[in-house]
């Protein structure tokens, strides 16, 4: 005859420290063994859309991974473009990339739910009465708000992501170094890959453990997973 066993389940926070730790070796024992690339798709995406909103250089091609040896091929559209350097690098951006990224000087005051200037999408608005829990539009053509400054480059200004703002950091702080705009944009694989490899580690530390998946999980008082 069938027998009924119950069981008394916890949650994390109900364990104490040596169950804790149990929890999070089991869960770490399994992020190790099927690794997870979070954002993999979404850090590349930018990376492409960068070269995409660049007028005058073309992604040809690239090996990127995390862990390893990755490279980017890029090619200029003029010759001696490649070997520019100093104020004239920072020129050659400006022109190509970084003025079509920029608010438009004269923004009107933007208030909740008006209108924004054509070829304008409203990315992310503050609490407020009529969106007390706030907008985001990650489809924004020109993410900007109603606290951003004309001339201002906003935040997540290419697809959204953040990763936006770490290739234009990263390619900015090269060509201020000295770097030519050839080894700027093609230093920008080891942006991905510090990117991704970020992303991975943090996956698997104990901060997401308890961050993420800990919050919903069951655990048996020894801190084996129900």
């Amino acid at each position: 005859m069938p027998k009924l066993k119950c069981r008394t389940v916890y949650t994390y926070k109900e364990l104490d420290q040596d169950a804790k730790d149990r929890a999070f070796a089991d869960w770490e024992k399994r992020q190790q063994s099927d690794p997870f690339m979070p954002w993999k798709e979404e850090i590349f995406d930018s990376l492409e859309a960068l070269f995409d909103k660049t007028s005058g250089i073309e992604l040809k091609d690239w090996s990127l991974g995390a862990y390893s040896y990755s490279s980017l091929g890029v090619e200029f559209a003029e010759d001696g473009t490649a070997e520019l350097h100093g104020a004239r690098a920072m020129a050659w951006l400006e022109n190509n990339l970084l003025g079509a990224l920029r608010a438009p000087w004269g923004l009107p005051k933007l208030k909740p739910g008006a209108p924004l200037p054509e070829g304008y999408s409203r990315s992310w608005v503050p609490p407020n009465k009529e969106y007390p829990n706030g907008l985001l539009d990650c489809d924004a053509v020109h993410p900007i708000s109603r606290y951003t400054k004309p001339g201002a480059i906003p935040l997540c200004p290419i697809t959204g992501h953040s990763a936006d703002d770490d290739y234009l950091d990263a390619l900015l702080k090269s060509v201020r170094a000295g770097d030519t705009l050839k080894e700027a944009f093609e230093g920008l694989a080891s942006e991905y890959c510090r990117m991704v490899e970020q992303e991975i580690e943090y996956h698997q530390s104990r901060e997401c453990f308890e961050e993420i998946e800990a919050c919903d999980g069951e655990y048996l008082v020894d801190g084996k997973a129900v």
